[in-house]
């Protein structure tokens, strides 16, 4: 089993609870098969209907200057929670 949204979002920010709440330190996404990722979730024009599948755009950390300057989806990496199993803040 991998994490729920109220998992995710607790996780993200757990005195206001919300995948895609604001944080100022990138978080560190562990999958089941061992790899991770870092970056900022952000929501996107797509995240209504991904969050329905447990998906969620999440923006890594190589990719955040050019989307940034280009506000593309191109620069999201969907991420499907059943697939995390642990998030925590970059040090």
């Amino acid at each position: 089993m991998g994490m729920t949204q109220t998992m995710i979002a607790e996780a993200v920010n757990n005195e206001h609870p919300s995948v895609y709440a604001p944080t100022t330190v990138p978080l560190n996404l562990t999958f089941r098969n061992g790899t991770k990722i870092t970056g900022y979730f952000d929501s996107s024009p797509q995240s209504d209907e991904l969050k329905k599948e447990n998906k969620y755009t999440f923006i890594e950390l190589k990719n955040v200057e050019n989307y940034k300057e280009h506000k593309s989806s191109e620069y999201m990496t969907i991420v499907e929670g059943d697939q995390l199993t642990d998030i925590t803040y970059a040090q």
